[in-house]
């Protein structure tokens, strides 16, 4: 799962910069806010008003795609089990400051060998550049497939004034 100290952190706050993406690829993160609305809709009786919380935050991440959101600090896991030929699978999303990551990974056990884990960044991105490396698709159609039973704020350290004040600013628009 990802931790944010794999991350350059770059977080220029003075104003909204844009993530590198052409039309075909914002396309993909308006399909994932969607996925992530239906999740919220399957999930909702079971979350904390905390966990309803962090995942409206990545919510608001994706629908605000190219524009990056000042202040959002945030890592989160989607999980399932059983899923392929692991006991679990996930798919992560990552966004440090100007960093914008999607990966994915899984944890297969076998009595007789033991447990091996296994993850990787599909696809990343640095907002208010031209930089961005993996294949956005690839992800999104893992993502679709994904029976998520689980969800999982590794962090939330986003600064909340920071953020209202973006999208105050987006909306002004």
């Amino acid at each position: 799962m990802m931790i944010a100290d794999e991350f350059e952190e770059s977080d220029n706050d003075a104003e909204p910069s844009l993530y590198p993406l052409d039309e075909y690829e914002l396309g993909l993160m308006s399909e994932a806010s969607e996925i992530i609305r239906r999740i919220i809709q399957e999930h909702i009786p079971y979350m904390s008003a905390q966990m309803s919380f962090d995942i409206s935050c990545l919510l608001q991440v994706f629908e605000q795609m190219p524009q990056r959101i000042p202040g959002m600090y945030l890592s989160f896991t989607f999980l399932t089990p059983g899923f392929s030929e692991g006991n679990y699978g996930w798919a992560d999303v990552g966004v440090f400051g100007d960093s914008f990551n999607l990966g994915w990974g899984r944890h297969v056990y076998d009595d007789q060998v033991g447990g091996d884990t296994e993850s990787e960044t599909i696809f990343s991105t640095t907002a208010g550049t031209d930089g961005k490396k993996g294949n956005l698709e690839e992800w999104i159609r893992f993502f679709r497939e994904l029976n998520v039973e689980r969800l999982s704020c590794g962090e939330n350290e986003s600064d909340y004034e920071k953020i209202r004040y973006a999208i105050q600013y987006a909306d002004a628009d």
